[in-house]
C-alpha cells in the first residue's frame, strides 16, 4: 500500500462553534453592523482589511458565521475562508469589480467604525498580537523564503 502525505486543514463544524461560543448558529441574511457583537464585527473588518480580503460581507452573511446567544440578543461575527485575500493570492484570485480593484493588493475597509476610538481600540487588539502573528509566518517551515517576505510586507 502507497502512503502519501499531503497537506491538509480542518474546519470547526458548525454546532462546535456555537457551543465554543455559548451560543447557537443563525443563519439571517440582510444584517447590519448595528443588529451585531460590536467587537466581533470591528474585529472582522479589521482583520479582513489586513488580509486584504474583500470576499466577505455581513448582510449577505458572506464568509462570515453568526452566532447567537441563547440570554442576550448578542450576535457575533466569525470570519472565516479567506483564500481569496491578497496575502495567500491563490492563482484563481480574480480582482473585485465591485470595489473597483486595480490590483490585487488594493486593500479597501467593508464597513464602517463609528468614531475613532472604537476604531484605535481595534487596532490596539491587532498590534498588541503583531509579535505573534509575524513569528506565525517567519518560523513556519513549509513557506520559502520569498513567501515569507511578501506575506510579512503585506502584514
Amino acid at each position: 500500500m502507497k502512503r502519501n502525505t499531503e497537506f491538509a486543514f480542518l474546519i470547526e463544524n458548525n454546532k462546535e462553534l456555537a457551543s465554543r461560543l455559548d451560543g447557537k448558529k443563525i443563519d439571517q441574511l440582510g444584517l447590519t453592523a448595528a443588529q451585531v457583537d460590536k467587537e466581533t464585527h470591528q474585529t472582522t473588518m479589521v482583520f479582513n482589511y489586513m488580509i486584504g480580503n474583500l470576499d466577505w460581507q455581513l448582510h449577505r452573511q458572506r464568509n462570515v458565521k453568526l452566532i447567537k446567544s441563547p440570554t442576550t440578543e448578542n450576535i457575533k461575527v466569525v470570519p472565516y475562508d479567506f483564500d481569496m485575500t491578497a496575502l495567500v493570492r491563490p492563482s484563481y484570485a480574480r480582482l473585485n469589480a465591485d470595489f473597483k480593484q486595480e490590483n490585487f493588493e488594493d486593500r479597501f475597509c467593508i464597513g464602517k467604525f463609528s468614531n475613532q476610538e472604537e476604531l484605535a481600540a481595534t487596532l490596539e487588539k491587532f498590534l498588541v498580537a503583531k509579535e505573534n502573528v509575524l513569528n506565525a509566518y517567519t518560523d513556519c517551515p513549509y513557506l520559502n523564503k520569498s513567501s515569507k517576505r511578501k506575506m510579512t510586507k503585506y502584514l
